[in-house]
């Protein structure tokens, strides 16, 4: 008589495999000899799984062996898969050093101010107007002061464009080994060879249980980077000088009076009701960069291995 296998099925981690306790006699069943012999190879399967396992596998998680190791070598029972361990995640800077502006900021676009003085004064307090600056252009009938002296306050720089290369530090990692069990015996990979340890297993980045160790891995691991930049100009003023023409129509004569544009208070030769202005100016100081770095690790096929 076929001894009975209730035994087999209370094994740690491995199915129980129903039917295992029948008794069954020479001849088996009306099946035959087959039934016997399925049950005998479900048996031998059993007794391959490990009685006990030290590494409990909480719902998701899978018991295998893992070794930091590239050449180690799984079980001829377990599947062999290899992977990169993230020893040190990478980042993403940029040069600020390496800051370039190839195309300068404009002086000659919004607008400028105007103050003038009040009752003869020598101090120009009271404002005016305010001007287009017109790209450097002639603006027509376009300026009208009824005193004797002006102050220009000078449009704000605008524009300009910046470059900056990135500056990315790339993920460290080491090469590993994770080995992991059939499905027909989840704890295959309990009894860990030497130069391996038994450890938990789950696709994604996952949190650990409690006082277990983890192992962030990967198939492959990049760091793309790259740096978007815009052009700081705290530092940079507009020094320019205000030509007003003694016509209403052009600035094709001499001008009348040229004035600079730094907000000083200087003197003109008559009330000018409605005169053509050019105005010209350049950018003094130095455009800096405001940089915002973009990327981080892109891990292939991330999973979590968590250690005791």
């Amino acid at each position: 008589m076929v001894s009975s296998l209730s035994l087999v099925a209370g094994l740690a981690g491995c199915p129980i495999i129903a039917g295992l306790n029948q008794d069954y006699s020479a001849g088996g069943t009306s099946e035959g000899g087959a039934d016997v012999a399925k049950h005998e190879d479900a048996r031998a399967e059993a007794a391959t799984c490990p009685k006990t396992c030290t590494v409990k596998a909480p719902p998701g998680w899978t018991v295998v062996a893992w070794a930091v190791n590239a050449n180690a070598t799984c079980a001829s029972d377990l599947d062999t898969k290899a992977v990169v361990e993230v020893t040190k995640p990478g980042s993403c800077a940029c040069d600020d050093k390496e800051c370039a502006t190839p195309t300068s900021p404009t002086c000659v676009q919004g607008f400028l101010t105007t103050k003038t003085n009040a009752d003869g004064g020598a101090a120009c307090e009271m404002p005016s107007g305010s001007y287009n600056a017109s790209d450097g252009g002639c603006v027509t009938n376009g300026i009208q002061l009824y005193s004797s002296r002006v102050a220009v306050t000078p449009a704000s720089a605008r524009g300009g464009v910046c470059t900056v290369p990135p500056a990315p530090s790339p993920a460290e990692t080491q090469p590993a080994v994770v080995c992991t069990p059939p499905t027909s015996c989840a704890t295959q990979a309990c009894e860990a060879a030497p130069g391996s340890q038994t450890c938990l297993y789950q696709a994604g980045d996952q949190t650990c249980p409690a006082s277990m160790t983890k192992h962030v891995v990967a198939k492959s691991v990049t760091t793309p980077c790259s740096c978007s930049c815009t052009v700081n100009l705290t530092h940079v003023t507009c020094i320019g000088m205000l030509s007003i023409y003694d016509s209403q129509s052009s600035c094709a004569t001499t001008p009348l009076v040229t004035v600079t544009v730094d907000g000083g208070c200087d003197p003109l030769p008559h009330l000018m009701p409605g005169a053509a202005y050019k105005y010209f100016a350049t950018a003094s100081g130095d455009p800096t960069c405001d940089t915002v770095p973009m990327g981080s690790d892109q891990l292939e096929e991330q999973a979590t291995v968590c250690c005791p």
